[in-house]
């Protein structure tokens, strides 16, 4: 089901769930990253490299299942001004996509400016460059994990 409140998407959780997936969606990868709930601790896991629609809510399936995860926070891609773009909007899809083939809790967070935050907190570490490009989407989803249960009410 697709959630609009944080904290009714918090409250239709399976008790037993331990773990969220985060999600920061890119054209060629997508960026994941798992929230454990009980520590509040978000770590990095991997990235799907994307293909098709099916192909990558196949691979997704089996990272929620693997993560044991009770559900899904996609990053929503706002403008600067806060208003959708295009970006936003297949990111959208993307959550509807989800909710009908995976009948998993998602909900959307923005995530503006979690690509470029993971690229400066890399270069401030002196991560090179090819290794940045490397683990820059799944430290963004790490990111839009950590501001999405940072700023719960």
């Amino acid at each position: 089901m697709i959630y609009h409140s944080k904290s009714e998407f918090l409250a239709a959780l399976p008790l037993q769930c331990q773990r969220l997936l985060g999600l920061d969606l890119g054209q060629r990868k997508i960026g994941v990253a798992v929230l454990h709930l009980g520590t509040r601790i978000t770590s990095p896991v991997g990235v799907i490299v994307r293909q098709n629609k099916q192909a990558d809510l196949k691979s997704l399936r089996k990272l929620i299942g693997q993560w044991q995860a009770g559900g899904v926070v996609v990053g929503i891609p706002l403008e600067m001004d806060g208003n959708p773009g295009a970006a936003a909007q297949g990111a959208r899809q993307f959550i509807v996509d989800i909710d009908k083939q995976l009948k998993i809790a998602v909900i959307g967070h923005d995530e503006r400016l979690s690509t470029a935050a993971a690229h400066s907190l890399m270069k401030s570490l002196d991560v090179k460059r090819k290794a940045r490009h490397k683990a820059d989407d799944m430290l963004a989803a790490s990111l839009i994990l950590e501001n999405f249960i940072n700023t719960m009410a």
